[in-house]
């Protein structure tokens, strides 16, 4: 055990944020860079193995090489000589999942699942694709990002105890955590990337209902349930779950490794599916047709193959909701070469989650030089894990002054780590007036303590409404010492139906003793998280 204050391998340590059955992850401050890390050191039984020092060497180096905006970041590891292992990453201050769980003990709301596990998918992926398995997916290990535009994001972590898929048995099969582990790996035979999907159900599982899928004792009691018992039900111990949501763990949890997803992305595709079908809101009743939509179908009468006449038909009908028809026009004016339409057409399929007719429409008005398709297209691509490219539509865009391009290449780059240019196209977004964009520069300075100029850009984003900024401003000044302003920010946040800002609202109040609104203010935050 390191004492907080102490060095160690270069790296002063500030506190112990949590002891796991591989080591113990510390709170430290680089050396050089200046910035607070999360340092994991490995117990000392495993450093004194030359076997498993050889292999963290070798799954270290492979972590190092994963690049994706949810896995953490390893940035530095020992060295062969060095007494113990350990290994540096980015500092996620969120908690994990299993946090999140410990405070909603009967399960998380069925869009927050949603999200964990299309975050984690594309980590998973990503890592596969690159012949790196994890082998212990579990909630522990999804940490939560708080990022002040998208919400909670999932950033999945320890793959630094990952292995390359097909090599030798390594020390990473002394941390299988059995509530999660797939048949295959009481066996003897091939273990491969499916393995992580059954994981993965198993923790799609217990965010679900609060509870592992094969609770048991003992590791015989585990590895008899993983082998022959029947997949349970979610909706047994939560009715009111999605009715679909069991098809999807099903074919997830298989015994055979070949009934199961062939990939995270196609498991997230279906839960996708299986929750929006049931937790859209119902079609409303038959009014008279909006005023506007009248006027669009009228000026279509008047000139029935204007290309512009059909795009603005749809326009109108996809905003009042009518999406089948809206789709119908969108291709109608697509289909002539209209780049706006293409555009809308991609945007609206993607929102019904047929993303690769999505990316094909997209990419067909990006062609023509159209920036929004170039930045939706770049969307598109970094949340599927493809970073090169979307980083080369965003430039694109960008370069004809898309203010959302320039923030979302922003965004990128300080995902990787690029915080000096990253900074420069947040400035520029923020100087054509874009809210989220001056959001994110403050958000940006504020973790580089430039707080002065952090509370600059909070405050401008925040005069524009805009929930994120109110919320950001409002946690600064909360820590500042400045209760009476950080309030009012918070309750302005809240009342836009912000979670993170009822949550915060919550926190301040409860500290100060109001329980009873503070309870309403947590109550609401959950449910508009659910």
């Amino acid at each position: 055990m390191v004492g907080v204050g102490s060095v160690f391998a270069g790296y002063v340590i500030k506190a112990r944020l949590g002891t796991g059955g591989m080591g113990v992850v510390y709170l430290a401050r680089h050396p050089r860079l200046k910035r607070d890390v999360a340092l994991k050191v490995l117990h000392e039984q495993w450093a004194a193995e030359a076997g498993t020092r050889a292999a963290f060497d070798r799954e270290a180096e492979l972590a190092s090489q994963l690049d994706h905006p949810n896995i953490v970041q390893v940035y530095d590891r020992s060295d062969p000589g060095d007494r113990a292992l350990w290994l540096s990453m980015r500092h996620i201050a969120g908690g994990d999942a299993a946090g999140l769980l410990a405070a909603a003990p009967g399960g998380l709301p069925a869009e927050e699942v949603l999200a964990l596990i299309i975050d984690t998918a594309h980590a998973l992926d990503h890592a596969h694709t690159h012949g790196v398995l994890h082998r212990d997916v579990k909630p522990a290990n999804l940490l939560i990002e708080h990022d002040p535009r998208h919400g909670r994001i999932a950033v999945l972590t320890d793959f630094g105890i990952a292995r390359a898929v097909g090599s030798a048995t390594t020390a990473t099969s002394v941390a299988l955590s059995l509530a999660y582990a797939a048949p295959e790996r009481f066996a003897y035979g091939p273990v491969d990337h499916r393995a992580d999907i059954y994981s993965l159900g198993c923790t799609m599982f217990q965010l679900f209902t609060g509870q592992v899928p094969f609770p048991a004792r003992a590791p015989i009691e585990f590895l008899t349930a993983h082998m022959s018992a029947p997949v349970p039900s979610v909706r047994i111990l939560r009715p009111d779950r999605p009715v679909h949501v069991d098809a999807v763990i099903a074919t997830a949890l298989a015994k055979d490794p070949a009934d199961r997803y062939p990939s995270c992305q196609e498991l997230a595709a279906d839960l996708v599916r299986a929750v929006t079908a049931t937790t859209r809101a119902p079609s409303p009743a038959p009014v008279e047709e909006d005023r506007e939509v009248a006027e669009a179908r009228r000026a279509h009468a008047a000139d029935p193959h204007n290309p512009v006449v059909m795009f603005g038909l749809g326009y109108h009908l996809h905003q009042h909701g009518d999406l089948a028809e809206a789709e119908t026009w969108y291709r109608k004016a697509a289909t002539t070469g209209h780049p706006t339409a293409m555009n809308n057409l991609g945007i609206l399929l993607k929102e019904r989650g047929k993303l690769t007719e999505a990316e094909t429409w997209f990419r067909k008005a990006a062609t023509t030089g159209y920036a929004d398709a170039m930045n939706n297209l770049g969307v598109l691509l970094k949340e599927r894990g493809d970073l090169t490219e979307a980083e080369t539509w965003y430039r694109k865009s960008a370069a004809t002054g898309n203010a959302d391009a320039m923030n979302n290449l922003g965004t990128l780059l300080k995902s990787r780590g690029e915080l000096t240019e990253a900074e420069s196209w947040y400035r520029k977004s923020a100087a054509t007036g874009d809210a989220n964009a001056m959001s994110n520069l403050g958000f940006l300075l504020k973790e580089r303590g430039q707080l002065a100029e952090a509370e600059t850009w909070y405050r401008k984003a925040a005069t524009t409404g805009n929930a994120h900024a109110m919320n950001n401003l409002g946690f600064l000044l909360k820590e500042q010492g400045d209760l009476i302003e950080a309030e009012t920010l918070y309750r302005k946040a809240a009342t836009t139906g912000h979670p993170t800002a009822m949550n915060n609202l919550g926190i301040l109040l409860k500290t100060r003793g109001d329980l009873a609104e503070a309870e309403i203010w947590f109550r609401r935050a959950r449910a508009g998280n659910s």
